[in-house]
């Protein structure tokens, strides 16, 4: 069950955005501050919206912490207003997140001025509907607020939520959080090391093996008289593991969100890159919406998507802000998606035109 198509409002620097060209493997790309990572983002709401706190997560994918309730505003476009993310999905299905913003009013008491102050706490009310075929299935509410102070001042969260009956799977690679090798070591637990091995060997010829030591990822190199870390091997190696990692442990039907994945990839290996995520995510029937605006990023997977027979579905989103202004403006979108079907994208590069 793939996500077929998204609306999102008043999210971020989204006043209104819809698509309807998603596939099992799109990529979004556009000039800086168009959106896209607010777009790849809003998916990973929609996916996790039945999951505690996802809303405030996100803030976390670009350094703005989790735990500092004035970060609640920045995901509202506009804060006196909901935000809305819809999808449809391949089977139908229609699923909704809507997200609001209100403030919890508490006295504060200071022992050193004997009075009392009102403070007012940033507070979601987070809802999720999923609907098959216009029949209502469930709906899951969530309240993110900041407990009083301590008397030591720590600061605490607690999140409350019903129960989950619907759960799309989906992960989020970001491109400001530390590289996290916890999926590898899943991997290997289960058994499936070899899906690894092949992909890693066609990125570097002296890999003769892989394996998981303690809490480390290992790699055998040909001539090395010993185990060395998989981080030796520079950026571009790691970051294939990576993502071949988050799409096995969305195997099975899962969404698998990354931004900027051509991050540490040298243009040389990006036709190897591609071969290996493009048969990987196909057999593990994963969907992959992922952000770049690298040009060699687009070419290389345009020769990859044509040298393929049996390439999953594609589509190319080029994303651009609109230059409407005023009044007028308010309810209609601020982004806009140009869609390209693979065989538009593959023509659209190979003639040198801009797609970006």
């Amino acid at each position: 069950m793939a996500l077929d198509r998204i609306t999102v409002e008043n999210f971020r620097g989204l006043r209104v955005f819809s698509c309807d060209r998603l596939a099992d493997i799109t990529i979004l790309g556009g000039r800086n501050n168009c959106g896209k990572t607010s777009v790849l983002e809003a998916i990973c709401i929609l996916l996790l919206g039945n999951t505690s706190a996802i809303a405030p997560r996100v803030n976390d994918f670009r350094a703005l912490p989790i735990g500092e309730g004035e970060n609640l505003p920045a995901l509202f476009f506009d804060p006196e207003r909901d935000i809305r993310i819809e999808g449809v999905f391949t089977d139908t299905v229609r699923r909704e997140v809507r997200i609001s913003l209100a403030y919890a009013e508490q006295e504060d008491y200071d022992e050193a001025k004997t009075d009392q102050t009102l403070s007012r706490t940033p507070m979601l009310r987070q809802t999720l509907h999923v609907d098959n075929n216009s029949a209502h299935v469930s709906d899951v509410s969530m309240t993110f607020r900041r407990k009083a102070q301590s008397p030591e001042g720590a600061a605490a969260w607690e999140y409350a939520s019903t129960s989950e009956p619907f759960r799309k799977y989906a992960r989020y690679l970001a491109t400001q959080m530390p590289i996290d090798l916890t999926n590898v070591e899943h991997l290997f637990l289960a058994k499936a090391d070899t899906l690894l091995l092949e992909p890693l060997q066609a990125f570097d010829s002296r890999i003769q093996g892989i394996q998981v030591v303690g809490k480390r990822v290992m790699v055998n190199l040909h001539g090395c008289p010993r185990l060395l870390p998989i981080q030796v091997l520079g950026d571009g190696a790691l970051k294939l593991v990576v993502v071949l990692a988050n799409l096995w442990a969305c195997r099975n039907g899962g969404t698998l969100c990354a931004d900027e994945l051509d991050n540490g990839l040298h243009y040389s290996v990006l036709p190897l890159f591609w071969r290996s995520v493009l048969a990987f995510a196909k057999a593990q029937q994963v969907q992959l919406i992922a952000t770049t605006h690298r040009i060699e990023m687009l070419q290389s997977l345009a020769t990859v998507l044509g040298e393929m027979g049996d390439a999953p579905t594609f589509s190319y989103i080029n994303l651009m802000q609109t230059q409407e202004k005023g009044d007028e403006a308010q309810d209609s979108p601020n982004v806009i998606a140009n869609g390209y079907s693979k065989d538009e994208f593959i023509s659209t590069v190979n003639l040198g035109l801009e797609v970006r």
